[in-house]
């Protein structure tokens, strides 16, 4: 490459005996995956600050390989494609779908980065998911860190084109693999969050989100904070006192099943709630501020 911008395109043609040298721009390497390895460990690549991957299958990419590198891009070709990074430091990551009417390419089975060291206490990653079809959903099945140790998970989420139905989501994250401590939410996205097994992270924060965000909440002690959207808190059955939940601008709503027993969790900025009672369960609003209505449902015994 030259002092220019550069872009090389290899698609799926990069060898272990090719050798690529960017120049003094901010140059960008693309390789198309076909399952494995997309840059071959003895791949002499240099001088490239972003390599750009569209998935092939059940893709890997070692960041260590390119000295230099700043940022992974990943385009999901297809649904069950995936992606597993190792030996990240502080290079961003962000994934999109392909495009804005394609098929098949709205969902990706994995998401795993790796940090090339988590022997401290405040590892985080830094991740971009941003949907470009107009009318589906970007689904991730899972985000893991499968050599675990990480404990903050930075995510941007990116509407890209608004899906236009009222109140549909952009993004549904469906799982959370590793055990994070800490996820911050951020971006303009409507989105679902731990859609299909709810989190167990302690602390999610979307203060600075302008999307109306779903939480799925498991058994932890949560401190939830939504964004500036209309967003849902449901702790399906697990609310209990110690848990804390805080809504931003919008018209946010509170929702669980109340155990059988009396609960006080610290509640503020949460315009409604939709509460359940399937046991003699109590519900105490000492420590709920802004709620201005109450549904309840369900019998108790």
């Amino acid at each position: 490459g030259g002092t220019g911008n550069d872009t090389f395109t290899m698609g799926t043609l990069l060898t272990a005996d090719d050798t690529i040298v960017g120049g003094d721009g901010t140059d960008t390497l693309g390789v198309t995956g076909a399952g494995g390895a997309v840059i071959p460990a003895s791949a002499a690549v240099t001088g490239v600050e972003t390599v750009a991957v569209t998935t092939g299958g059940a893709d890997t990419i070692d960041a260590n390989i390119i000295s230099g590198l700043t940022s992974i891009t990943v385009t999901a070709a297809a649904d069950a494609h995936s992606i597993a990074a190792t030996d990240v430091t502080t290079e961003t990551f962000s994934v999109t779908t392909a495009d804005a009417d394609g098929a098949g390419d709205d969902v990706i089975a994995l998401i795993d980065i790796n940090l090339a060291t988590t022997t401290g206490s405040a590892d985080e990653i830094n991740l971009t998911l941003t949907n470009a079809d107009n009318d589906t959903a970007f689904t991730i099945t899972d985000i893991d860190s499968t050599n675990d140790g990480v404990e903050t998970l930075n995510l941007t989420l990116t509407q890209g084109v608004d899906i236009g139905t009222d109140g549909a989501a952009d993004i549904i994250i469906a799982d959370f693999s590793s055990a994070y401590t800490t996820i911050n939410i951020s971006g303009n996205a409507d989105a679902t969050i731990a859609g299909t097994t709810a989190t167990t992270t302690a602390t999610v924060n979307a203060s600075t989100a302008t999307g109306a965000l779903l939480f799925e909440l498991g058994a932890a002690n949560h401190t939830v904070t939504g964004g500036s959207g209309a967003d849902t808190f449901d702790f399906n059955a697990n609310l209990a006192t110690a848990d804390t939940a805080t809504g931003g601008a919008g018209a946010d709503i509170l929702v669980s099943t109340i155990p059988a027993s009396r609960i006080s969790p610290t509640v503020s900025a949460v315009e409604s709630a939709t509460l359940s009672f399937d046991n003699a369960g109590t519900f105490a609003m000492t420590n709920v501020t802004g709620m201005t209505s109450l549904t309840v449902d369900g019998t108790s015994p």
